[in-house]
């Protein structure tokens, strides 16, 4: 007997035997890595991840003139910079 909203109001789904099971933990796990390991961009005005470390960034400033960031890392004190145009805009 069917009790839940979706199998009264679907018989047939049940009588086909449809089954959405999903990635296997497999794919989930390969899904992830690739998403770990690409580069996120940076956004407009705010710190990013260090390019060195994968550490936590520090905003030191924002040249508006060259719109440009200066950041540095919390972690390894490495410094860079950023141009505005390399990064994503703030949402």
């Amino acid at each position: 007997m069917a009790v839940g909203l979706w199998d009264r109001l679907h018989p047939e789904d049940k009588a086909k035997g449809v089954v959405d099971s999903g990635p296997t933990i497999a794919e989930a796990v390969e899904t992830a890595t690739d998403e770990s390991t690409a580069p996120a961009k940076e956004v407009w005005g705010l710190p990013g991840r260090c390019p060195e470390c994968n550490g936590r960034g520090y905003l030191d400033r924002i040249d508006i003139v060259d719109r440009i960031m200066y950041e540095h890392c919390t972690d390894c004190f490495h410094k860079w910079s950023v141009h505005e145009s390399q990064t994503t805009p703030a949402s």
